[in-house]
């Protein structure tokens, strides 16, 4: 039987940053400056404006149904016909989500790996990914907790110091 592992509300956001930043720098930018140009980086302002009412309420949600998770209170909400059809949804909207993530990382991955082939990589990482869930999403946690704040550090040392070179006139 699984033991049941708990993440901190820190580690929660830690993931969340760590997905949201992937998103951004893996998959995002490029459909967005293709399409908005230089304005493309209002795309994320409303991203994440639209994201975090979610959060919130995905928040409010577990914490008026304690100990169970979105598959349990979905169909309590919606009604069963439909809660499992929103959770059949639902689970093939993140697995279509993870493949193309997975995807796009083992393309950036293949840039610096130019003699390995991607299916390698692909296993690899597949590998990684179920070593994490059969061991637990706690380590996880802990690792991902521990790098954000590095990562985004970057970014901003990153943009700060590209700023003088920016021409906001136009």
């Amino acid at each position: 039987m699984l033991n049941k592992q708990m993440i901190s509300p820190k580690q929660a956001t830690a993931f969340v940053i760590a997905g949201g930043v992937g998103i951004i720098f893996f998959w995002i930018t490029e459909a967005s400056v293709t399409v908005g140009g230089r304005d493309a980086w209002m795309s994320y302002i409303i991203g994440y404006g639209l994201g975090i009412p979610i959060a919130f309420s995905l928040i409010a949600l577990n914490k008026r149904f304690p100990g169970k998770t979105i598959f349990q209170y979905v169909p309590i909400i919606l009604g069963r016909p439909l809660g499992y059809f929103y959770n059949l949804i639902y689970i093939f909207t993140f697995t279509y989500f993870t493949a193309l993530i997975l995807n796009l990382s083992i393309n950036m991955i293949s840039l610096f790996y130019e003699e390995t082939p991607g299916l390698v990589l692909t296993g690899v990482s597949v590998l990684l990914i179920a070593y994490v869930c059969k061991h637990g999403i706690e380590v996880f946690g802990r690792v991902c907790e521990l790098f954000i704040p590095l990562i985004l550090f970057s970014i901003i040392f990153m943009a700060a110091t590209l700023s003088p070179t920016w021409n906001c006139r136009d």
